[in-house]
């Protein structure tokens, strides 16, 4: 058995750095301010919503936060993800402490906090 277990969870930075800008630190927040459900609001932070339709006009909850942000779509998204969600937007990985170290994750340190 593996001593720790490394998760990793990826989020949309565009729109994150957005909220953080306006002083709003979550999806709650985010969601009392703009009027839009804090659900909806995770799936485009954890990408896992697509910013376009298969027309390629802008989804009704994303043209919400472009009104919102006073922003392109392409301020709200990495472009990689405009069309395409994450299926998955996250992983994790079971390791010794030696496989920890040898991968840089603890920056070279020994003691995991």
């Amino acid at each position: 058995m593996k001593d720790y277990r490394v998760e990793v969870k990826v989020k949309n930075n565009y729109l994150f750095r957005l909220m953080q800008s306006y002083g709003l630190n979550n999806a709650a927040e985010l969601s009392r301010a703009s009027g839009l459900a804090q659900t909806t609001i995770g799936k485009v932070l954890n990408l896992k919503a697509p910013a376009l339709t298969k027309k390629g006009e802008v989804t009704a909850p994303v043209q919400t936060l472009c009104d919102f942000f006073v922003c392109s779509v392409y301020d709200l998204f990495p472009p990689q993800h405009i069309n395409d969600p994450l299926e998955t937007n996250f992983g994790a990985v079971e390791a010794n402490m030696e496989e920890l170290a040898s991968s840089n994750l603890l920056a070279g340190g020994t003691d995991p906090l």
